[in-house]
């Protein structure tokens, strides 16, 4: 694959890897009157939002590239299950979330009521 569709898959891929070692950060919008709610984060003087159409975390999955003045860039979709946008959403949401914290607090707290037998 190459040209645009090359380049756009090369900026998620690298999206997604500077997320998880939390070289970038994101920040979720709420939406409103029935729009999903987005996740934005900002590099150089462009802002990136990253969304599931029906805000339901499956597909469509949609992402955009704004400039300073708010003009959008380009959008691009994708509706296939394994799209590196979809794989960007769902790195961007649990990290937004805190995902992995929330799992791992239910779990200690699971495990030290198994071991409290007044719990």
């Amino acid at each position: 694959m190459g040209g645009a569709d090359g380049k756009i898959n090369d900026l998620l891929k690298k999206l997604t890897r500077a997320t998880v070692s939390k070289r970038i950060e994101w920040v979720a919008v709420p939406g409103t009157w029935g729009e999903p709610t987005k996740f934005t984060t900002s590099l150089v003087d462009k802002t990136l939002t990253v969304w599931s159409k029906d805000d339901d975390g499956l597909p469509p999955f949609h992402f955009a590239i704004y400039g300073p003045d708010g003009q959008q860039i380009e959008e691009i979709q994708a509706g296939d299950p394994f799209s590196y946008i979809q794989e960007l959403y769902e790195t961007v949401r649990r990290t937004v979330l805190d995902v992995d914290s929330t799992i791992d607090d239910l779990i200690a707290e699971l495990n030290r009521r198994a071991d409290d037998p007044f719990a």
